[in-house]
């Protein structure tokens, strides 16, 4: 018997040659046992979430920028196997009222529900958006599931399922800066917090131009819920018939003499402010010729839902 053709490494290679053993190496795939399977036939759909006709969103807004408009994507599994998409635009009011909007919902499993602001520069703090899912249409019905609750911001979006649910009062609200028209002359000022809103007053600064009338003007700053003031504090320097002088008041301000016709008063570290609050100035012998102007405020706002 000849030698088998081919190079061996080793003697037993050569004799398992010659008996007609492969001793090529085996590179097939091991295919162990699975230990996880999964069915193919009835699978539960991954929703936990089932809708019916009868169910509606109920979609709860608070907005306080023009021009706003919110987008509603639906995804629903209904009960043939399709998949159901649907979407909507609400456009709410930019007065902080409370916006209430009914989405009708196909009968399914709900897979997914997502909000977005798709109009105007809305940042947070600004518009808050809660999605309900209620049975009935009636608007006075009591929701039994919140899915969403949350500010949005542009180009952002909330969703569920997997919410991160936050109150209107979570994380910083919208920083904003406004003026008060300037009042008649011989009248002092003031501000009112609106309706769903809650302020932190950050800073005001105002200028009062007295007449020619002889007198010592002393300005107080307060505020308080229009009944009861919860502080007040009055300016130890006066000021006297000619002189524009510039009052300003902020949490931390030291107590700032006349310097370049400009007098710097304290306010609380903290001043939250509620709606139907109000804050200003009253003036002792202001003169019918004295006049307020220039009157700026920054703030810090939330909406109450």
């Amino acid at each position: 018997m000849g030698v088998p053709p081919g190079s061996y490494n080793t003697l037993a290679d050569l004799v398992d040659a010659e008996q007609g053993i492969d001793t090529s190496p085996d590179f097939s795939l091991a295919n162990p046992t699975q230990l996880v399977t999964f069915l193919s036939d009835g699978v539960q759909p991954p929703a936990a979430q089932y809708v019916t006709v009868n169910d509606v969103l109920q979609i709860f807004m608070l907005n306080s920028v023009a021009g706003a408009q919110i987008t509603l994507a639906v995804r629903i599994l209904k009960p043939d196997g399709t998949l159901n998409y649907t979407q909507t635009v609400f456009v709410p009011t930019s007065d902080r009222q409370g916006n209430k909007f009914q989405f009708q919902l196909a009968e399914g499993f709900l897979l997914s529900v997502v909000v977005a602001s798709t109009a105007a520069t809305t940042e947070r703090g600004a518009c808050f958006v809660q999605v309900r899912l209620q049975f009935g249409v009636a608007l006075t019905r009591t929701a039994h599931v919140l899915l969403i609750s949350d500010y949005l911001m542009q180009d952002g979006m909330v969703g569920w399922p997997n919410p991160l649910l936050r109150s209107c009062f979570d994380a910083q609200g919208l920083v904003t800066h406004a003026s008060v028209a300037n009042p008649a002359a011989g009248s002092d000022w003031s501000q009112t917090v609106p309706i769903r809103a809650r302020w932190k007053l950050r800073s005001v600064r105002a200028l009062l131009q007295a007449d020619g009338n002889a007198a010592n003007r002393a300005v107080t700053f307060s505020f308080g819920n229009g009944t009861n003031f919860t502080y007040k504090i009055s300016s130890a320097f006066v000021q006297v018939a000619g002189q524009g002088i510039g009052y300003s008041f902020a949490p931390g301000l030291p107590v700032l003499g006349m310097n370049n016709n400009e007098i710097g008063l304290p306010l609380p570290a903290e001043v939250m402010l509620e709606p139907g609050d109000s804050f200003g100035v009253s003036t002792l012998n202001l003169d019918a010729g004295d006049q307020w102007s220039h009157i700026n405020y920054s703030y810090e706002e939330w909406l109450i839902a």
